[in-house]
């Protein structure tokens, strides 16, 4: 088991403030958010991760209560088109993942409940070696 990682992952799951929800030297993550939507529709969720350490953090999937399924997404190389995946994802080493708009992210799909702006909610980030990762999404508020 990888102790270190370990030890930077526990306390990224630990804190709930968005930006950042965890600073320990080697993992990071930031701007864990999402725009207001209804009950049952389908949204784009944003995280950005910055993994400082020497070993790669893998995420085989992500869960919410508050929707059906979480499901990931790319830009497609020829264009607009987008296909999903699983939630699942790897940040290398010394490297950076940032989901954002306009480009990789995740769909919650089939919404429970409506999520307004101020809301908050849990996601759950699921690694292969069964350490699951709590993180908080904050609900932000649509522009114009």
């Amino acid at each position: 088991m990888h102790t270190a990682l370990v030890a930077g992952v526990l306390a990224f799951a630990l804190a709930s403030a968005p930006v950042p929800a965890s600073r320990d030297g080697e993992l990071f993550l930031r701007d864990a958010w999402m725009l207001p939507a209804s009950a049952g529709s389908d949204a784009k969720l944003f995280l950005h991760f910055e993994n400082q350490s020497d070993q790669s953090l893998t995420v085989v999937r992500a869960t919410s209560e508050l929707a059906r399924a979480v499901q990931g997404t790319d830009l497609a190389a020829d264009g607009p088109s987008r296909s999903l995946y699983s939630s699942g994802f790897v940040v290398a080493a010394h490297q950076r993942l940032q989901m954002r708009p306009d480009g990789p992210h995740l769909v919650v799909s089939g919404l429970v409940r409506d999520l307004r702006a101020g809301d908050r909610f849990p996601l759950v980030l699921h690694c292969p070696d069964g350490l699951t990762l709590t993180v908080t999404v904050v609900v932000r508020p649509s522009r114009g």
